[in-house]
């Protein structure tokens, strides 16, 4: 394994056709809040996130992902991060920074997903109605929707998964699982993570042969009742929920997928086992065990779907 370059998962951006609606739901039904607004895009975080900001929301004529990006081990990681990708010819260069955030490096993945590396971030402070007692939290507990404690992670549909995957594994991250097809052999989603968690990253094969789409964003709640709390909500309120709830396999977390306005996936999930030993190889499936789910049921057709839709990005 490559020097451990990043520490975790920092922010996702995402592309909505709806910049209002979009708010509104990650506000009122996932129980995020509003760091900040400049230009076109509404940064957002969880409550128990001490960073600035987990989600940038920007205004676009289609869906998808803007970037996602990783806090490096520290700042020198960051030119390191650049050493390893400038050869490969992935290198997007520097950007002095954003809300939130200082000088960060950008590349792409193989498949065209761009992908940020930074170290200097702001820590959110709460103003004094949401201020707590709790000193390993960032501020009150939010009552509002889901109230989602955090970013968990990021899928994105590639082309074929195995070259983005063998980037990550050379900028240190960890392969915990890869699921592959019984006939061809060929891999089918990889989740690789640089904490300890089930997966801080994953890529899968996009059905339609399509590059750099995104499947999903994903936050994480402390209970199984929580996610299934979010789908009383979400029918109450007339949110698409597109498969769940019901539990993986494969990472073993409880999920829920919904369809948010401005037409990105978003899942909300809650348990998924850790992994804490530094020789963990990763864990092999076949399609034919079923990885995706763990009691009963199938994958709706929908699930096939990315985002921008096939034939609208660039």
């Amino acid at each position: 394994m490559a020097h451990h370059l990043f520490s975790q998962l920092g922010h996702v951006e995402l592309l909505t056709t709806d910049l209002e609606g979009s708010v509104d739901f990650f506000s009122n039904i996932l129980g995020l809040e509003e760091s900040a607004r400049e230009g076109d895009s509404v940064y957002m975080r969880c409550w128990g996130e001490f960073h600035h900001h987990s989600l940038k929301l920007t205004a676009s004529p289609r869906s998808g992902l803007g970037h996602m990006a990783f806090r490096t081990d520290g700042a020198d990681e960051v030119d390191q991060v650049a050493a390893i990708v400038e050869p490969l010819g992935l290198g997007l260069g520097y950007i002095d920074g954003d809300v939130g955030h200082g000088r960060a490096y950008r590349f792409s993945t193989p498949d065209g997903h761009v992908v940020e590396a930074f170290w200097d971030v702001d820590i959110w402070e709460a103003p004094p109605e949401l201020q707590t007692i709790h000193k390993t939290r960032p501020q009150k507990y939010v009552t509002r929707g889901a109230s989602c404690r955090r970013l968990d992670h990021v899928t994105v549909n590639c082309s074929d998964p195995t070259p983005s995957r063998e980037l990550f594994e050379r900028l240190g991250f960890r392969t915990n699982e890869i699921q592959r097809f019984d006939e061809t052999k060929e891999e089918l989603f990889s989740f690789l993570s640089v904490s300890n968690l089930a997966h801080d990253v994953a890529f899968g094969r996009d059905p339609a042969g399509e590059r750099g789409r995104l499947n999903h964003v994903c936050f994480w709640e402390e209970t199984r009742e929580e996610v299934l709390r979010l789908a009383d909500i979400a029918a109450d309120y007339d949110v698409e929920i597109e498969w769940g709830p019901s539990r993986h396999r494969g990472t073993e977390i409880m999920f829920l997928y919904l369809r948010e306005p401005g037409g990105n996936r978003v899942e909300i999930c809650s348990g998924g086992y850790l992994v804490f030993a530094p020789d963990w190889k990763p864990v092999e499936w076949w399609v034919s065990e079923h990885p995706a789910i763990m009691w009963s049921g199938g994958i709706p057709d929908s699930m096939y779907e990315a985002s921008p839709p096939v034939g609208s990005h660039d």
